[in-house]
């Protein structure tokens, strides 16, 4: 879902936000004993995950829905489906890949 342009945005798209941060990789190496690389998830996330940050702030925010279609209550947040596909993504370390 490439977006044309999106580097006109802002600066930050299309850099690794792993590499730029070294607050945050100085913090993780004091605070956890995690020493994997996480340049492979900073580079999804400034490029992938940015563009599907944007799409959803321009034309899809999340919805809290109450009622379901038989007038019962459903009480659940629908997200867009690329909003879903990046959530599993990360939080089954497919990195973009699922």
């Amino acid at each position: 879902m490439p977006l044309n342009g999106l580097e006109g945005v802002s600066y930050a798209y299309g850099l690794n936000h792993y590499e730029v941060d070294r607050p945050l990789r100085d913090v993780m190496a004091v605070y956890t004993k995690l020493r994997n690389d996480l340049s492979p998830l900073g580079k999804y996330v400034g490029a992938e995950v940015y563009e599907v940050a944007y799409r959803v702030d321009a034309e899809s925010l999340p919805r809290l829905v109450n009622w379901g279609v038989n007038g019962e209550r459903a009480d659940y947040v629908w997200l867009d489906p690329h909003e879903r596909q990046v959530v599993r993504a990360v939080q089954g370390g497919g990195l973009g890949h699922s």
